[in-house]
């Protein structure tokens, strides 16, 4: 008995090997989820050993302290970079290069911008400024105003907070310069003398007869329709045989809806001679409108300079409009901001000047968009 069943024993040896390596065979228990990390550590010490385990996560250990020191010494707080909030009014194409510009100057002065956008909303605007009034780390804040009135209210906010507020493009208040309590400099273009701009440059056209204008101004209520307004009547009032035909805001600076107001004016046989508009994007759309409709007869007078506008300035289908530089109003911004952190004087208006260009001038003036 003991010779057979000591054969039997070895004979299912074998299979019980195969049963264990094909996953047939006894199974062990199964470790509760709560003692993993257990496991795991009593694993690792099998194979590397007690020294080598501690010396493990003692490098670990050392890792992390490492990765806190990193993140505590990059907080804006904890190095010389300075986070700057830029406010702008909404999109459109002109904010963007403006919007670059800033990026590129504030990398020579370690500024970190916060861009914000408020869609062309006064209340959304002043939303952001408190929101960023409340954030920790801020060194200043660039504001460019939706609207010039409603926007008043920034520069008492931001006076309780001690905080240097610096205006760009559409200032706030009633003064085209954006001097107003509160705000420690205007970065711009006297947005008056740009819509008296529009009325020389409908002067110039020397037409047979007393002009009849479409005008075309911008989003109503925002500092550069009221200021670019104020400016073209001043000139108006000098001409009282012009006719204004029309008066048209845009909401949002929005192209198609130029379009489908000069397209109603033409259908509507209105009687006009000359369109004026507050920006080159407006002058663009009116001279496609135009162009669709074969009418050859109407001039139109712009303010801004683009590339497209550049191209109608050149086949004769616009007559003037007025150039300056987008960028360096954004560079001149971030300068601003800079000089006053360093406590240094500045203007209260940095003015960015503004040329008037003929279909002549595009023809050697590159334009910057």
């Amino acid at each position: 008995m003991p010779h057979g069943h000591q054969t039997i024993t070895r004979a299912r040896l074998p299979m019980a090997r195969l049963r264990r390596s094909t996953n047939q065979g006894d199974v062990p228990e199964p470790i509760p989820w709560h003692h993993y990390p257990l496991s795991s550590v009593r694993a690792l010490r099998q194979h590397i050993g007690e020294k080598g385990l501690f010396i493990g996560m003692a490098c670990l250990f050392i890792l992390l302290v490492l990765a806190n020191i990193f993140h505590q010494w990059n907080r804006p707080e904890a190095t010389d970079r300075k986070r700057i909030a830029v406010l702008l009014p909404g999109s459109v194409e002109f904010f963007s290069l403006e919007r670059e510009a800033m990026r590129t100057a504030a990398q020579g002065y370690a500024f970190d911008l916060l861009f914000f956008n408020a869609g062309w909303d006064s209340y959304q605007q002043i939303h952001q400024l408190e929101k960023v009034l409340s954030m920790h780390g801020i060194a200043a804040i660039a504001l460019c105003a939706v609207n010039n009135e409603a926007l008043m209210v920034a520069s008492t906010l931001v006076e309780n907070h001690d905080l240097p507020l610096i205006t760009f493009t559409n200032g706030i208040g009633h003064d085209p310069h954006g001097l107003i309590n509160g705000v420690q400099a205007h970065v711009g273009r006297d947005e008056v003398k740009a819509g008296q701009m529009i009325g020389t440059a409908i002067e110039q056209l020397a037409l047979p007869h007393p002009p009849k204008i479409l005008l075309i101004q911008g989003a109503p209520g925002t500092p550069p329709q009221r200021f670019r307004d104020r400016g073209f009547r001043m000139i108006m009032a000098k001409h009282p045989q012009w006719t204004i035909v029309k008066d048209i805001l845009i909401p949002a600076w929005d192209a198609a809806d130029v379009e489908r107001e000069v397209q109603q004016a033409l259908d509507l046989k209105l009687d006009f001679d000359v369109i004026a508009t507050q920006w080159a994007g407006a002058a663009t759309a009116a001279a496609h409108t135009l162009q669709s409709n074969h009418v050859t007869d109407v001039k139109i007078v712009s303010l801004e300079y683009t590339r497209e506008l550049q191209k109608l300035l050149m086949a004769g289908t616009a007559q003037s409009t007025t150039n300056f530089s987008v960028a360096e109003e954004g560079r001149q911004t971030i300068v601003t901001v800079a000089k006053i952190l360093k406590k240094e004087d500045v203007p209260k208006f940095v003015e960015i000047p503004q040329t008037v260009l003929s279909a002549e001038d595009a023809q050697s003036t590159p334009p910057e968009w």
